[in-house]
C-alpha cells in the first residue's frame, strides 16, 4: 500500500467578480462517488479540505468530488490552481469539470512536479464539452474534481482554494462551432483551434477572456481592445453582425484561416485561394516573421494571398518550406483593423510561437507582453519558493535572469528564463543528469514512429533516416500496412497507402541497413478509420466491421471473424517474407472500445465460450455475464496476436514482433481486451510499447512505475512510447522523459511521432 497521496491547494477563497466559495463552509455540501473511503473532510487548523479515496484493483475506475455552486463564468480567462501532488503516479488521470445547463466540460490537470507546490492556470479554452447539448457559461451549477485509478492505494486531494480568474489583458478569444447545424467533426476542430491559441497564450502569462459564440454580445465585445477568432465555422449571421459592428466601433480582430467574407472585407483583407501544401514542390513546415523569428507549423493547406502589400496592407510573416526556403505566400497579414494568419494555429512549437504571437497581439493590445512577463515572474518566484530543501542554485540563476529581462522589457527573455527555471526544478526531481539522446547503452532502442510510408514529406527515406542517424536514433517505425491498404504492391491487400511508383518499403530497408537503423513496420491491425468512405462501406456491407450494442457499425474489423484474421495474417506474413525488416509492430490490436463488438459472430462465439445459452443479449454482458464477457474479449485479441505473431515468425524466424498497447494494463484488459503482459509472458511479442503520452515527467514516471509492477520479470521488455508531438514536448521535457525511462531500467523508447521540425 502506498503512502497517502495529497493535492494541497494554498489557502484563499474562490473569488470571481464578487462570487466566492468558502471551502470550509462547503465541505458538507460535497457529494462523492468511487470506492469505499471516498470522502470530503475539512481540516480547520490547516485550512485544507481533504478529498480522499482508496483505489482498489477491482474497484471503481474513478473517484469524484462534486460541489454545487452558482457562478457566472462568462468572461473568465481560466482556472488557477496552487497545488502540490504527492505520489501522482497512483492516479492515471486527474480532471477538473464544470457543469452548465446540464452539460459537463472537462479539462485535464497536469502536474509538472511530484511532491512540490506549483501554480498553474488552465485556459477556459481548454474545457471541452462532453456531449453536444447547448449551454451558457453564465449558468455554472457544479464543479467536480476527478481522479482516475492508476494503481491501488490511498489517495487524498487536499484543497485550500482555486481561482476562476478574469482576463489580465484586453483580449478575448471567441470559440465557435456550437450550432446544431455544425457537424461533429467541425465542432471538434473549432474547439481544438481555440484550445491551441488559449493554451499557448496562458503558457506565457497572458490570460485572455474566452467567450463562446452563443454568449457574444456588443456589451461584452466592447470591453476588449481586440478579439481573436482562432478558426471554425460561425453558426449564425448574428455573430458576424456583432463582430462587424465591433470593428466599426474601434475594436480590432485577429483572425485565423477562413474568416467570413463580410468580416474579411470589413478588415480590408485581401482574398486568399485555398492551396494544399501537398501541391507545392516542398511541404510547408514553418512560419517566419520579417525579423527572422520562426516556429514550426506543418500546414496541410493555406489561403494563398497574391495581392501586393501597401501602406495599409502589410505582410508581416511568410510560410517556409521543408528546405528552409521562404515561399511567396504571406503567413500573417496586417491591416489597421487587425491581423490575419492564413492558416489555423497548430500549437506544434509553443515555446517559439509564444513570443511571435504575443508581439502581433501587442500591436493592438498595448501592455500585453508586460502583463505576461509580470505573471511569469510571479509563477517563477512561487515555484522556487516552494521547491523544498536544497540550494536550487541553477533555478535561482534563472529567476535572477527572468527579473533582469523583465526590467529591460525583454518578454522573450522572460519566457526563456522562467521556462528554464521550471525545467531546472523538474530536473532536480529526476536525480538523473540529462545528457542527451545517447545513453552509452548499446542495447537501448531509440526509435520514432512516422505516419508516412515514404519518409518525411518532401524527402526520401535516405534523407529522413540520415536525420535520425545524426540525432543518434537507431530505429524507425513507418506505417506500412493497414487492413485496407499497403505501402507496397501487395498480393493480399489491394489498396495502396502511398502513390510512389518505387518500392518504398525496399528503399526504407535498404537505407536502414546502410545507416545502421532498424526498420520496424508499423501495422494497423483492425482499424480502418482512415480508409475512404467507399472502403468502409464495402467492409460494412460484407458484415466484417465491429458493432456497438445498438448495432451501429464502427470502422474496425471484428477480430472474431475468421476472414478478418486470415486477411491480416496473410498480409503480415507477406510483408515479413518480402522485406528484410528488423521487426513488425502490431498496433490497434484491440477492440475499438468497451462498447464493441456485438455482431452476430461475436454473439455466437461468446455463447460457445460461456458454454450456455445467453439470456437478454447484449445486456447480459454488463450484468451476469460481465466477467465471462471480459475474459472472452481478452481471449479473442490474444488469439489474434498469436496468429499474427506465428505468421510473421513463420515467414522470417529471426524478426522481432512487438505491439503498441494501452498505457494502463487494467483498463486495456477491461475496455479493449488487450492483456499485453500475457503476450510478454507467452512470448507472443518480443517487446511492447505502451503509449505513455504525458505532458510532464511527473505523470510519465507514474506510468513507468505502474508498468514495471504489472510486467514483473518482463519489465525490461517494455519500450515506452513518448508523446513528443501529442503534447508538444519541448526538447528539455523530452530529455527528462528519456532520462526517466533510463532511470526505470528500460532499454529503449519510441517517440510519437517524427515530423518536420521534431525536437529530437
Amino acid at each position: 500500500m502506498r503512502k497517502v497521496v495529497s493535492i494541497l491547494f494554498l489557502l484563499f477563497c474562490l473569488v470571481l467578480c464578487g462570487q466566492s466559495v468558502d471551502f470550509g463552509k462547503s465541505a458538507r455540501d460535497f457529494s462523492t462517488s468511487g470506492d469505499e473511503g471516498t470522502r470530503a473532510v475539512y481540516h480547520s487548523q490547516s485550512g485544507v479540505l481533504e478529498l480522499g479515496t482508496r483505489f482498489q484493483n477491482e474497484g471503481s475506475r474513478r473517484a469524484c468530488w462534486d460541489l454545487p455552486v452558482s457562478l457566472d463564468l462568462n468572461k473568465i480567462a481560466g482556472v488557477r490552481f496552487r497545488v502540490r501532488f504527492l505520489n501522482a503516479d497512483l492516479a492515471s488521470q486527474l480532471d477538473f469539470f464544470i457543469r452548465m445547463d446540464g452539460v459537463w466540460l472537462r479539462a485535464a490537470i497536469s502536474p509538472q512536479t511530484n511532491g512540490k507546490w506549483e501554480e498553474f492556470v488552465i485556459s477556459k479554452a481548454s474545457f471541452m464539452p462532453e456531449g453536444s447539448g447547448q449551454f451558457s457559461w453564465r449558468h455554472c451549477d457544479c464543479i467536480r474534481f476527478a481522479a482516475w485509478r492508476g494503481s491501488p492505494g490511498e489517495c487524498a486531494i487536499h484543497l485550500a482554494a482555486l481561482d476562476f480568474i478574469p482576463a489580465n489583458v484586453s483580449l478575448a478569444i471567441i470559440r465557435s462551432g456550437f450550432g446544431t447545424k455544425v457537424s461533429e467533426n467541425s465542432r471538434k476542430e473549432a474547439l481544438r483551434y481555440a484550445k491551441n491559441l488559449g493554451e499557448v497564450l496562458v503558457s506565457g502569462g497572458i490570460y485572455p477572456a474566452v467567450i463562446d459564440e452563443q454568449d457574444v454580445t456588443q456589451a461584452i465585445l466592447k470591453q476588449y481592445r481586440c478579439v481573436a477568432l482562432p478558426g471554425g465555422e460561425f453558426t449564425s449571421d448574428n455573430t458576424v453582425n456583432q463582430l462587424t459592428a465591433y470593428l466599426r466601433q474601434g475594436g480590432r480582430i485577429s483572425g485565423f484561416y477562413n474568416l467570413p467574407p463580410r468580416l474579411a472585407n470589413a478588415m480590408q483583407l485581401p482574398a486568399g485561394k485555398f492551396l494544399k501544401s501537398s501541391s507545392l514542390p516542398q511541404p510547408i513546415t514553418q512560419l517566419q516573421t520579417n525579423g527572422g523569428a520562426t516556429f514550426k507549423q506543418n500546414c496541410n493547406a493555406l489561403l494563398a494571398v497574391t495581392a501586393s502589400p501597401s501602406e495599409n496592407l502589410k505582410f508581416r510573416a511568410y510560410w517556409v518550406d521543408a528546405t528552409g526556403h521562404k515561399t511567396p505566400y504571406p503567413a500573417i497579414v496586417q491591416t489597421p483593423y487587425g491581423f490575419w494568419m492564413t492558416y489555423v494555429y497548430l500549437n506544434q512549437d509553443p515555446g517559439k510561437a509564444l513570443p511571435v504571437l504575443a508581439a502581433f497581439f501587442e500591436d493592438f493590445v498595448p501592455g500585453l507582453r508586460k502583463a505576461g512577463a509580470e505573471q511569469l515572474v510571479k509563477l517563477a518566484k512561487f515555484a522556487l519558493g516552494n521547491a523544498g530543501a536544497g540550494d536550487h542554485t541553477v533555478a535561482k540563476k534563472h529567476l535572477a535572469r527572468a527579473q533582469e529581462r523583465q526590467q529591460s522589457k525583454d518578454y522573450p527573455g522572460v519566457v526563456a528564463a522562467t521556462s528554464a527555471l521550471i525545467g531546472a526544478l523538474a530536473d532536480e526531481g529526476l536525480h538523473v543528469a540529462t545528457t542527451g539522446t545517447s545513453s552509452g547503452n548499446s542495447k537501448e532502442m531509440r526509435g520514432a514512429w512516422i505516419r508516412s510510408g515514404t519518409g518525411l514529406p518532401g524527402e526520401n527515406w535516405w534523407k529522413t533516416l540520415r536525420r535520425l542517424k545524426i540525432a543518434q536514433y537507431n530505429a524507425i517505425f513507418p506505417h506500412f500496412l493497414s487492413p485496407h491498404a499497403a505501402a507496397w504492391p501487395s498480393k493480399t491487400i489491394t489498396g495502396r497507402l502511398v502513390n510512389a511508383k518505387e518500392d518504398v518499403v525496399a528503399e526504407c530497408t535498404a537505407a536502414g541497413a546502410s545507416l545502421g537503423i532498424q526498420v520496424h513496420a508499423w501495422v494497423q491491425v483492425l482499424s480502418i478509420a482512415d480508409a475512404s468512405e467507399t472502403t468502409k462501406n464495402a467492409f460494412a456491407k460484407a458484415g466484417r466491421l465491429q458493432k456497438k450494442a445498438n448495432s451501429q457499425t464502427v470502422p474496425w474489423l471484428c477480430p472474431t471473424q475468421r476472414e478478418n484474421r486470415m486477411l491480416m495474417a496473410q498480409a503480415v506474413a507477406e510483408l515479413a517474407r518480402k522485406y528484410d525488416l528488423a521487426g513488425i509492430q502490431l498496433d490497434m490490436l484491440r477492440y475499438e472500445s468497451s462498447n464493441a463488438c456485438y455482431c452476430e459472430h461475436c454473439k455466437a462465439a461468446f455463447q460457445r465460450f460461456a458454454g450456455h445459452a445467453l439470456v437478454q443479449w447484449p445486456q447480459c454482458t454488463h450484468e451476469k455475464e460481465k466477467s465471462a464477457w471480459e475474459a472472452f474479449r481478452i481471449h479473442q485479441i490474444t488469439a489474434l496476436a498469436q496468429e499474427l505473431s506465428k505468421a510473421i515468425r513463420g515467414a522470417r524466424p529471426k524478426i522481432q514482433v512487438s505491439a503498441a498497447v494501452y498505457s494502463n494494463l487494467n483498463d486495456a484488459k477491461k475496455n479493449v481486451g488487450q492483456d499485453w503482459v500475457e503476450w510478454l509472458q507467452k512470448g507472443i511479442v518480443d517487446f511492447v510499447s505502451p503509449m505513455d503520452y504525458r505532458p510532464s515527467v511527473a505523470l510519465f514516471q507514474g506510468d513507468l512505475t505502474r508498468q514495471r509492477a504489472d510486467a514483473g520479470q518482463f519489465a525490461n521488455r517494455i519500450r515506452p512510447g513518448i508523446g513528443l508531438t501529442v503534447n508538444n514536448l519541448s526538447k528539455e521535457e523530452l530529455q527528462r522523459q528519456i532520462q526517466a525511462v533510463r532511470a526505470a531500467g528500460m532499454e529503449g523508447f519510441i517517440l510519437f511521432e517524427l515530423t518536420h521540425g521534431s525536437e529530437l
